[in-house]
């Protein structure tokens, strides 16, 4: 499977909210990063397949999620990046937001090996910015 199918067995995964099959496409040592700003809880870095599992656990938790969007796919050897928007709310503010996103993946041997996320860091901050 070429590194765009990959990214795009993920993100089915995801729609089906089957996260032990987003896991299964992940390098044992993935390195997932959360690039967004502080407030959101899901921000940082994740290692493994453990801590890719916390991410997502905890973003889960803290954002409903009601759109994702992966809009457009560009591909350049083992890197794939892809240009997206979701929108969602978060319980604990009571805000809601659609925005756009940056993801990076980065493949080796048939698996997700890295993982970068650039979230529009204004629209996710005052999502959980507390009032």
């Amino acid at each position: 499977m070429n590194p765009t199918d990959l990214v795009r067995t993920l993100y089915a995964a995801f729609g089906r909210a089957d996260l032990p099959a987003v896991l299964a496409a992940l390098a044992e040592d993935v390195d997932w990063r959360y690039c967004g700003p502080a407030a959101a809880p899901y921000s940082g870095t994740f290692r493994g397949r453990d801590g890719a599992k916390r991410f997502f656990e905890t973003y889960l938790a803290a954002f409903a999620l009601t759109s994702f969007e992966p809009q457009r796919f560009l591909a350049d050897g083992d890197t794939v990046v892809v240009l997206g928007r979701e929108s969602g709310s978060v319980p604990t503010t009571g805000r809601s937001a659609t925005y756009d996103w940056v993801h990076v993946f980065f493949v080796r041997d048939g698996k997700i090996a890295a993982f970068r996320e650039f979230p529009d860091a204004t629209a996710v901050d005052a999502l959980f910015r507390k009032a």
